[in-house]
């Protein structure tokens, strides 16, 4: 029978992840659960019942963490842009005139 290579995962009362071994790693105790294949989760958590993973994370937390991960920027003026490029250049002048004394 071929070995899971895997990362295994000591979980802990609730299903949740508490320590993680390499799949090479000789001190792997018994009480390991596989990890989960294809898709990821933003908070895995094993269903002992079921025996697979699951989204431990609610809605709300979801929505949180995708907000963080990819913000909906507003689109800045052209106005805006360039008090972005002046403040810079003004940032590198000053650093020039400091080394200048």
């Amino acid at each position: 029978m071929e070995e899971s290579r895997l990362m295994k995962y000591v979980i802990d009362e609730n299903g949740y992840i508490v320590r993680s071994y390499n799949p090479d790693d000789p001190n792997i105790p018994d009480n390991v659960v596989d990890a989960w294949e294809g898709s990821g989760f933003f908070k895995p958590r094993y269903d002992r019942e079921r025996g697979q993973w699951v989204e431990g994370a609610t809605q709300e937390e979801i929505d949180e963490i995708l907000k963080g991960i990819n913000p909906i920027d507003e689109p800045v003026s052209e106005v805006e842009q360039m008090k972005e490029q002046i403040l810079d250049l003004q940032r590198v002048c000053n650093v020039l005139m400091a080394n200048q004394s």
